[in-house]
């Protein structure tokens, strides 16, 4: 999903890419649009239009923020995204079970927890996975989202590390064969392109057809 702005400078469309760049659809709002604010509502017009569920979001962190996890709580939406500030010390927060290693990645670990201030805690609607390395005291990425709560902890890095292989990899090949970092001049009358910076991947299950871009 690209930001606001970074396709086309004032642009007032979003498009959304699937697994290997394929286009979704496109979605027309107002240039000032807060996507935290529509993204619930994104989500089922997608889902609609794929014709399947959307079980998660992936979202970095610029679109991760608390405004998206108030929405998706309230909503019973579920995303996944990581603190924009990381070197936090694991004691910022209150730990609420035991460290356990990650799927797939057995030199770290992760455990669920919780902001160690009880004020913090109780306006941040998010959950939060510590991960460290094995011999480490502090953690090293700071998850957090809305997840089902019977996803083990050491499950969410590996999900969050899909977005790698359905998004970053196959925006790195765009931009070297495809040249998306070239930015035409108005007058050449072709829209200009910078690389996305904010791209949540939604994670459908079944199947169905592919929509037709609008």
């Amino acid at each position: 999903m690209s930001m606001w702005g970074r396709v086309m400078p004032g642009t007032k469309q979003l498009l959304i890419n699937g697994p290997q760049g394929h286009l979704l659809g496109g979605w027309d709002y107002a240039v000032d649009t807060c996507l935290p604010a529509i993204l619930v509502d994104l989500e089922a017009e997608l889902a609609t239009t794929l014709q399947r569920p959307i079980a998660y979001t992936v979202c970095d962190s610029e679109g991760g923020g608390r405004p998206t996890g108030q929405r998706d709580a309230a909503a019973a939406r579920h995303y996944i995204s990581v603190l924009p500030h990381q070197g936090y010390p694991v004691t910022a927060f209150r730990i609420t079970d035991t460290w356990t290693p990650v799927d797939g990645d057995p030199d770290r670990a992760a455990v669920a927890a919780q902001w160690a201030e009880p004020q913090r805690a109780q306006a941040d609607p998010r959950q939060l996975v510590l991960m460290r390395r094995l011999g480490d005291t502090d953690p090293t990425r700071v998850y957090a989202g809305c997840w089902p709560v019977d996803w083990a902890a050491s499950s969410l890095p590996l999900r969050f590390r899909q977005r790698w292989a359905h998004q970053e990899r196959r925006i790195r090949e765009l931009v070297n064969g495809a040249n998306l970092n070239a930015n035409p001049s108005a007058s050449s009358g072709h829209a200009s392109a910078t690389r996305p910076n904010w791209r949540p991947t939604a994670h459908n299950s079944g199947t169905g057809p592919r929509p037709k871009p609008r």
